[in-house]
């Protein structure tokens, strides 16, 4: 076509048609002395840039769209403002390119990004997630369930002894519990029990409180009014160690007491893997002792 139809086709002036055709961003070829635009080339660069339009009305970029994401779509897909992308892709360190001088994100480091993270979701994505809340509760929910503290319940997690049990999920970047797995965690260990409460409030992504029912077979254990007793669970057969966090909620202290003593020597522990152990025995006799002021 000739240069005067590809200015017609862009809605150009006779200026910038030409201002186009230095920048070389398409093939040209001389026939019969008139410069004429390769259509095939025309075609190609027109799928890779997003400045200009057809009068026709067909989309431009199709290439870059295919390999890209422009700022407004990751806004429109993740549900929040332009602003917070650029902030995202700053924090983040989310790979870019500029095309036209405007910035976008490659597809592939994206959804890279996007399949390791839980905070973010799309759309579609929290609608589907929305439908797992009723089948999950949260760390903080089974404490109270199993009447102990939620520092406790982030430690049954990372023990040894039930980490198999759990398959934690996360909804809406938060750290949840199916109840099936919770069930298994019931049956399958005999030193955290239910408290006598049958009910507690689901504190899901909806703002109301709903109720949720607890297993009606679970083996429930009415919560101990000794406050002088320790707060942990437990029965002739409870484990020979404990996590730190589990003697800190004994002895009422920190952890970070906790972990000051044992590096001292006061208490008696052990190294499993990357973490420390505490001997039950000796930190009960530890706590007797400190109660005696020996």
């Amino acid at each position: 076509m000739t240069v005067t139809q590809m200015g017609e086709l862009l809605g150009l002036k006779r200026t910038e048609r030409y201002w186009l055709l230095n920048k070389k961003v398409f093939e040209t070829r001389s026939i019969q002395g008139k410069t004429m635009v390769d259509v095939a080339s025309f075609e190609k660069w027109y799928a890779g840039q997003i400045h200009y339009r057809k009068v026709t009305g067909e989309e431009p970029g199709l290439l870059i769209n295919a390999a890209t994401y422009s700022i407004h779509n990751i806004s429109e897909m993740l549900g929040i403002s332009e602003s917070r992308v650029y902030a995202l892709i700053k924090r983040e360190h989310l790979e870019t390119v500029t095309v036209d001088f405007r910035m976008r994100v490659p597809r592939k480091a994206f959804d890279q990004w996007y399949s390791t993270q839980s905070r973010y979701r799309t759309a579609k994505d929290r609608l589907k997630e929305n439908g797992r809340f009723a089948s999950t509760i949260t760390v903080p929910q089974m404490a109270t369930l199993l009447g102990i503290s939620t520092e406790q319940g982030y430690s049954i997690l990372e023990d040894n002894n039930y980490e198999c049990f759990f398959k934690c999920v996360f909804l809406n970047g938060q750290q949840r519990i199916t109840r099936e797995d919770f069930e298994a965690f019931l049956s399958g260990q005999d030193r955290f029990h239910l408290v006598d409460t049958v009910k507690m409030a689901d504190y899901s992504n909806n703002p109301d409180t709903n109720d949720i029912e607890l297993p009606e077979t679970a083996n429930q254990e009415p919560k101990d009014a000794d406050k002088n007793k320790t707060l942990i669970p437990r029965s002739k057969h409870a484990p020979d160690f404990i996590t730190i966090a589990e003697a800190a909620e004994m002895a009422n202290v920190t952890r970070q007491m906790i972990s000051k003593l044992a590096d001292r020597g006061k208490i008696n522990c052990t190294k499993v893997g990357s973490r420390i152990r505490i001997h039950r025995r000796d930190f009960e006799k530890w706590l007797q002792d400190r109660e005696t002021g020996r």
